[in-house]
C-alpha cells in the first residue's frame, strides 16, 4: 500500500499570493491547523498553520526559543490581538510558508509515510516528485483511516 491509496486528495490550500487573512477565514471555516501553499501552477512551497498565525500576534521576543519565559507582565488585551490581526490580514503567505515539513511522495510505502507522519506530528505533503506539483496532504484521519482499515 502506498501513501496514494489514502492520502487526502485535493485538499484545500493556499496560493502563495493570498493573504493572511484569507489562512484565518480558511482555518476558521475548516477548522484547520495546517495548510499547504502552492503557487499559480499548483508547485508546493510549503505550508502556513496556526503556530505561524500566532508567531504574527505575538512579540517576537516571546516566540524565540523561550527568550521570555511568559507574558504574564502584559495587561491580557484579545482587543490589541484583534486589531493586530486586522493590520497583519492584507500580508502575502508566500513569504510566511514554511518548507521545513517532509515531503511525501504518492507512491512512498505506507509505512515510511506513517514514521515521517509519527515523527513531524502534522499532516504532511504529497507532492509528484516529477512535477513539484502538490497531489494530496496526509492528514491525522488519513492516518487513523488507514491503520484502522475504515473511512475517515
Amino acid at each position: 500500500m502506498t501513501v496514494r491509496t489514502f492520502m487526502t486528495t485535493d485538499p484545500v490550500t493556499l496560493r502563495a499570493d493570498d493573504t493572511v487573512g484569507r489562512a484565518t477565514e480558511i482555518m476558521l471555516k475548516n477548522r484547520y491547523l495546517i495548510l499547504p501553499v502552492i503557487d499559480v501552477e499548483g508547485r508546493y512551497t510549503g505550508v502556513f498553520d496556526m503556530w505561524d498565525l500566532l508567531a504574527l500576534l505575538l512579540p517576537k521576543a516571546a516566540t524565540l526559543d523561550h527568550l521570555v519565559p511568559g507574558l504574564g507582565f502584559l495587561a491580557d488585551d484579545l482587543p490589541g490581538l484583534q486589531q493586530k490581526l486586522r493590520d497583519i490580514s492584507d500580508q502575502k503567505i508566500g513569504p510566511l510558508a514554511r518548507p521545513d515539513l517532509p515531503i511525501l511522495h504518492p507512491e512512498m510505502s505506507s509505512v515510511e509515510s506513517l514514521l515521517l507522519f509519527y515523527r513531524n506530528r502534522s499532516t504532511l505533503p504529497v507532492v509528484d516528485e516529477a512535477t513539484g506539483r502538490l497531489v494530496g496532504v496526509l492528514s491525522y484521519w488519513d492516518a487513523l483511516a488507514a491503520i484502522s482499515g475504515k473511512k475517515a
